[in-house]
Formats: C-alpha cells, structure tokens, sequence
C-alpha cells in the first residue's frame, strides 16, 4: 500500500488529472448542460486515467531508471504496483459493469487491445510516445455514443500538448504549428456561423501560446481548445 501512494504522491496529482478528466468529459458532450450523471462519469473518467497513468509508467520503468522522483522504477516497488493495476482494473470494470456494460465492455477491449499495442509497437521507432495518447479520442468516441472527425481533432491536439511540454517528443515544435491548424479545422464541423469569429480568435489565440510556449502555455492551449469545441454545442446565447 506504502509503493502504491507514493506512486499517487508522485505521479497522479489530482488537481491536473482531475482537471483532465473534467476536459474529456466536456469536451465529450452532446451539449453544454450537466447532470448528476455526469458525477458518475466524471468519477469513472478519473479511475481510467489512473489505470492508464500507472499502465504506461510501468510500461516505461526501465527508461525512467535513472530520472529522479520515480519510485516505480525500482524493482521492490514495481512488482506491487503490478498487483495494485490489476487489482484497480479489476475493480473499475466491475463497477463500471454494473453502471453502463457497454462502457465497461469498451474499456475491457480497450486496455486488451493497448496491451497488444504495447507489445507490438513499443519498441519499434519512437511509437511508446504516442501510444499514450491514444485514450484520448477513444474516450471521446465512448462518451460522445459516435464516431467524429472531432476525434481525431482531440488526437492532434494532444500530440499538440506533448510537444509543447514533453522535450523528448519526437515531433518538433513546427510541426506543432501545423497540427494546431488542423485539430481547429476538425471542430469547425457544426459550428453555428455566428460564432465564427469567436471560434477564429481562440484558434489565434491557442497558436500564439504554441508559438511562444513558455510555463503554463501547454495548459493554457487545452484550454482554449476546449473553449472552442464548446461554442460549437451552444445553439443560443
């Protein structure tokens, strides 16, 4: 128990990753109005990403070795955490389960088929940076009951972030420049015309903070981003 809220102290702050889950389930909606529903799903949307979170750093224990506040890398502390993803999955599937099956049948195929990602694809090229990422449009696509282009929006803007705030992303940050201008492109589908120049100046906006980039700016884009996923569900102002 001591190794598994170490790893919490040290890799899950809650404050950004309960701020995450709150994005996603946002960003996920059919229009902007909340329900006690959402209570549920905002609690299970924190549960996955802490499956996810500690799936992929003990994924990456043996590069992490030698970067500093990472308990899990040592080998006493990696094998519990071990029992502890198993036991966490466990338990958020079945009540997932009981709360919605087809989510829970979604999220089983998801963490089965990342496995086998991981195993396949892990090594190969520099694939494990955004193997990560791949949550993020999938979660989108479970919430939203439906495919969209807004997905792969959601994926661009993410590899966006990480570029922003991950030095070893191996995408450099011109591109990231580009990616912007694509992921914004994708939320222009249904957007009300009379926001258009709403949606135009957070667009330039969000590509001035990629431009700039210093502290904060990466936290600052999702937000503008979401900001302008936003206005295209308001109908009347």
């Amino acid at each position: 128990m001591n190794s598994f809220i170490t790893y919490l102290k040290e890799r899950f702050n809650i404050f950004v990753w309960g701020a995450l889950a709150l994005f996603l389930l946002l960003f996920s909606k059919h229009q902007i109005s909340l329900n006690k529903t959402d209570a549920y799903m905002y609690f299970f949307l924190l549960f996955f990403l802490l499956i996810t979170r500690l799936y992929d750093d003990l994924l990456n224990a043996d590069a992490d070795k030698d970067k500093p506040n990472k308990s899990y890398t040592e080998e006493k502390h990696t094998k519990t955490l071990l029992f502890f993803l198993i036991g966490i999955s466990a338990i958020f599937i079945s009540l997932l389960f009981f709360y919605e099956a087809n989510l829970a049948n979604l999220a089983l195929i998801f963490l089965i088929g990342n496995h086998l990602l991981y195993l396949i694809l892990y090594k190969t090229w520099k694939f494990k940076h955004f193997l990560p990422l791949l949550k993020y449009p999938l979660i989108f696509i479970a919430l939203h009951g439906q495919f969209s282009i807004v997905a792969i929006s959601l994926f661009l803007a993410f590899m966006v972030y990480e570029i922003m705030d991950d030095k070893d992303f191996p995408i450099s940050k011109p591109y990231a420049c580009l990616l912007t201008i694509a992921a914004f492109a994708l939320l222009l589908e249904n957007l009300p015309i009379k926001h258009l120049v709403l949606f135009i100046l957070l667009a330039v906006a969000s590509f001035a903070t990629v431009v700039i980039n210093r502290k904060y700016f990466p936290y600052i884009f999702l937000l503008l981003y979401l900001f302008s996923r936003l206005i295209s569900l308001i109908h009347e102002i």
